[in-house]
């Protein structure tokens, strides 16, 4: 999806639940799909800005980016103390977010480092170089071994 259609969708979804006061930012992180953000004002938390990732909408259809954005307005809804728990969950339905959307189903950019297990072939992924990028690490599945390797 192109980011001026993410934005208009976004403005679109926001006006239909009278938040059409909240920006919206783009974000330049890659492992992260969205997010909402809160700041206290006279005692109070107010929302200040819905995000969404430039990687995960250039890289997902309409449909994704449109669950996301109502991920994050139910936050907004349902208030700061509000994570994933049942009022939030009832605010996820009212907007019409699925509440147990899994980010599996949601296209990420593809690490720079990848090590795949001698076991179970899972594949890991790493954004950044770290100290231990050239250790061997234990898989989840506790039978298989793997290294990163730097993908060009």
């Amino acid at each position: 999806m192109k980011l001026q259609d993410a934005e208009k969708l976004a403005k679109n979804l926001m006006d239909g639940f009278g938040l059409s006061s909240i920006p919206l930012k783009f974000s330049n992180k890659i492992r992260k799909l969205g997010g909402c953000a809160f700041a206290k004002r006279e005692g109070k938390w107010i929302p200040i800005y819905i995000e969404l990732s430039k990687h995960v909408v250039l890289l997902n259809c309409k449909k994704t980016i449109k669950n996301i954005l109502l991920h994050e307005i139910a936050h907004i809804i349902a208030g700061r103390v509000h994570y994933h728990d049942e009022i939030w969950k009832e605010c996820a339905k009212y907007v019409g977010a699925n509440p147990s959307y899994a980010t599996r189903n949601v296209r990420m950019a593809e690490g720079r480092w990848k090590g795949v297990c001698t076991a179970c072939g899972k594949v890991y992924q790493r954004y950044r170089k770290t100290k231990s990028i050239n250790d061997v690490f234990l898989c989840r599945c506790k039978k298989g071994k793997f290294k990163f390797k730097e993908i060009k």
